[in-house]
């Protein structure tokens, strides 16, 4: 029987499963040919891994923002591109009932307030969604958005990159009109929230206090675990 490279134990060849060795979110993912696909894992180790490895690696704060740093670095804004956003952190004074709120930065120094309530044991060192849990048992919360490029060929850029981080949310816009003809979620802000609007506003140019956690562990759990997929893709099969 075939053995697994990450937990070393033979088991039947229908458990083996694919593994991208260095996760699709890291450019792991290579067509036609991808020579990090590694098909001697077993579906626990594999889904283990999904689930303590490589997701907290790739949603740690460090991770999220050197990501949305290099894309920003290489975009071609003219294409329209979806980038990721910086995480800066959770902002306590922002809280709203049993809402929490988390500050992003959008591809053009926009502020992105994040409005949601916490799933139950989420894991605050991980950034964004919380890890395996499907979209109907998270809250998706609201977001708050405040444009900063006056620049128009920038904006198709935000709304998008801002739509596909908070998938389900509804967006407001705080400082600028809702495009015309454009998709449902985004809207003006409501009457509810005119008070938050406010406050929003006043704080622009004002430094936020913001908080995040992040695992002391986290990089020498993902290096170990390439350590092992890459010795298993590219060495002598006894490694």
């Amino acid at each position: 029987m075939p053995v697994c490279a990450y937990c070393g134990q033979e088991k039947p060849t229908d458990e083996m499963t694919q593994e991208h060795v260095l996760p699709a979110a890291l450019g792991g993912k290579i067509r036609p040919t991808n020579p990090f696909s590694l098909r001697t894992v077993c579906g626990r180790c594999n889904s283990a891994c999904g689930r303590h490895v490589d997701g907290p690696f790739i949603r740690d704060w460090t991770t999220v923002n050197d990501r949305a740093r290099a894309a920003r670095q290489f975009a071609d804004i003219s294409t329209e591109p979806v980038l990721p956003l910086t995480y800066v952190g959770r902002v306590d004074a922002l809280a709203q009932g049993d809402q929490v709120c988390e500050l992003w930065i959008g591809p053009s120094g926009d502020s992105v307030y994040h409005f949601y309530r916490p799933h139950p044991g989420q894991d605050d060192t991980v950034v964004g969604r919380p890890l395996n849990v499907r979209p109907g048992e998270y809250d998706p919360g609201f977001v708050m958005l405040l444009i900063v490029a006056t620049n128009p060929v920038w904006h198709p850029t935000i709304v998008l990159s801002v739509m596909h981080q908070f998938k389900g949310a509804p967006i407001h816009f705080c400082n600028s009109n809702v495009p015309s003809g454009g998709h449902p979620r985004l809207r003006a802000v409501p009457e509810h929230l005119s008070a938050l609007h406010q406050t929003l506003l006043t704080m622009r140019g004002v430094d936020h206090e913001a908080r995040f956690n992040t695992r002391a562990d986290v990089g020498d759990r993902f290096l170990g675990k390439l350590a092992l997929g890459f010795g298993a893709l590219f060495l002598h099969h006894t490694f």
